[in-house]
């Protein structure tokens, strides 16, 4: 624990309660992000296995993540946006995390072109927090 006299974020793993100042420098190396804008290859190349992000019908944050014609995942704010997963590691003292896709998100079985699009679509709205999120 700091003794910095500063406020204190607490996190639990397992049984155990680390506390640790939130002047400290904490890099969280293992996030998911799914950007809301992802392109929908599904409908554009008619093939189902493409991820698919369906935005909450009430105005809220999160959303649901399709593959294959069913539900993969329902997301929270965190997932989707980046200003509510920027809010949470200043709450928590993160200062850096490092985002990776969903499995859902990872495209081996495309196209090589098809796929670098996508995933260039991916990293391009995860630069828009650069300072905060490292895509990998």
């Amino acid at each position: 624990m700091s003794s910095r006299g500063t406020e204190q974020a607490a996190h639990t793993l397992g049984s155990a309660t680390h506390h640790r100042s939130v002047t400290d420098c904490c890099i969280d190396v293992h996030a998911h992000f799914v950007p809301p804008d992802i392109p929908d290859f599904a409908s554009q190349l008619g093939d189902p296995r493409w991820p698919v992000f369906e935005p909450p019908s009430d105005n809220a944050t999160g959303g649901k993540l399709w593959q294959n014609g069913r539900v993969y995942r329902v997301l929270d704010e965190h997932y989707s946006s980046l200003e509510a997963r920027v809010g949470w590691m200043t709450r928590f003292g993160v200062t850096k995390q490092v985002v990776s896709p969903l499995p859902a998100l990872l495209t081996y079985w495309a196209e090589p072109a098809d796929a670098a699009a996508f995933a260039d679509a991916l990293i391009e709205q995860a630069r828009v927090f650069q300072e905060a999120i490292v895509p990998s």
